[in-house]
């Protein structure tokens, strides 16, 4: 396995690792459902398929388009929703893409 595929198979797992701890939000089920919970739980979620997707992009060999993709929502989930676990893996992930692609 050279190089490259090994940067892109590390990607995909932080990628999909982070994915499914925001898709995880989910299970959080509030007494009463507001409007605001269900915006946040929805843009949690999308957030969290486009990790995903973005994850495999970069398996995919579309290295710079997984990769800048997964930085940029792991720096979006850094800075709006402080959450630090999901974010970082995102973004290591798509670090991690980018050097694949240069590589």
């Amino acid at each position: 396995m050279s190089q490259r595929r090994l940067l892109a198979l590390l990607s995909l797992l932080l990628g999909v690792v982070a994915g499914l701890l925001l898709l995880l939000h989910l299970l959080d089920w509030p007494n009463s459902v507001t409007l605001d919970w269900f915006v946040h739980t929805a843009l949690l979620a999308i957030l969290g398929v486009v990790v995903i997707i973005g994850a495999w992009a970069t398996y995919d060999r579309q290295y710079a388009f997984g990769g800048v993709l997964n930085i940029i929502i792991g720096l979006i989930v850094l800075i709006y929703w402080h959450d630090v676990l999901p974010g970082v893996f995102a973004l290591l992930g798509g670090i991690l893409g980018v050097v694949a692609g240069e590589s």
